[in-house]
C-alpha cells in the first residue's frame, strides 16, 4: 500500500517559550481543533500574540501554513494574517459603533463594500445562531456597553463567521460563563469550523473549569 501523505501543517509551535511559561512543539494540522491551556489569562493573551504576529516568543518561534512569521517580510506577513479570524476574550468590539456595525466592519474594509451590499451575509450569519437557539436580533442594533460578555463575544464571532478565515483563533471563548451559553458558542463555532473543509480552531483558555480529558481533539499544555 502507498504511504498515507503527512496532514499538511496550519500552524506550528516550534520550541515555544513565553514569560514564564512553555508550550515546546506541537504541530496543529489543517482542518484540526485544539485547545491551548494556560494558567492566566496573560498567558492566553501572550500566546494569542504571537499566533497574530503582534510579537515574537521568549525563545522559540511559530509559524503559519509552513512559514515563520517572524521572518517574513511586512507585506507577505500582512498576507498570511489576513487569513485569520480572532475573537478576543472581550469581542473586541469598538464602543463608538453598534454590534452589527462592528461585524460589517472587517468585512466592508477587505472587500470595499458598503454595509447594504453585505446583508445577505449578515443575515445568514444571524440565521446561524438562530439555530442553536440564540435571539442575536434582540441586542445586535446596540452599541457594547450595552451587551453581556457572552454577548460581545457572541457578536466577536459573528463578525469573524463574515471574513470565512482559515484560521480562526478564540481567546478564552468560554471563560466566566454558564453552562449553557459555553455549550451554544462550542456547538456554533463547531459547526462553523467543519463547514469548510481545512479550517483550523484553536481555543485559547484560562478557564480552571475546563479538562483536557473532557475535549476530544489535540490539548496543549502551558506548563511553569
Amino acid at each position: 500500500m502507498p504511504a498515507v501523505p503527512e496532514p499538511l501543517e496550519t500552524l506550528a509551535f516550534h520550541d515555544f517559550v513565553g514569560t514564564g511559561f512553555r508550550i515546546g512543539d506541537a504541530v496543529v494540522p489543517a482542518g484540526g481543533e485544539c485547545l491551548v491551556l494556560t494558567e492566566t489569562a496573560e498567558q492566553a493573551g501572550e500566546v494569542l500574540n504571537c499566533l497574530a504576529g503582534l510579537q515574537t516568543p521568549t525563545w522559540g518561534r511559530v509559524s503559519l501554513f509552513g512559514r515563520d512569521l517572524g521572518s517574513l517580510p511586512s507585506d507577505e506577513r500582512l498576507r498570511v494574517l489576513a487569513q485569520i479570524g480572532i475573537v478576543p476574550r472581550d469581542g473586541g468590539l469598538l464602543t463608538v459603533l453598534s454590534a452589527s456595525q462592528n461585524i460589517l466592519l472587517p468585512r466592508q474594509y477587505r472587500s470595499n463594500a458598503r454595509a447594504e451590499d453585505l446583508e445577505d451575509e449578515r443575515e445568514e450569519a444571524l440565521r446561524f445562531c438562530e439555530a442553536v437557539g440564540e435571539a442575536p436580533r434582540e441586542w445586535i442594533d446596540l452599541p457594547p456597553d450595552y451587551l453581556s460578555q457572552y454577548q460581545r463575544r457572541l457578536a466577536g464571532f459573528l463578525r469573524l463567521m463574515l471574513c470565512q478565515p482559515a484560521v480562526c483563533l478564540y481567546e478564552n471563548l468560554l471563560g466566566n460563563l454558564h453552562t449553557r451559553q459555553k455549550e451554544s458558542l462550542l456547538k456554533l463555532t463547531r459547526q462553523f469550523h467543519q463547514r469548510q473543509p481545512g479550517r483550523t480552531s484553536v481555543y485559547l483558555e484560562f478557564d480552571p473549569g475546563l479538562r483536557a480529558e473532557d475535549w476530544p481533539g489535540l490539548v496543549l499544555q502551558a506548563i511553569p
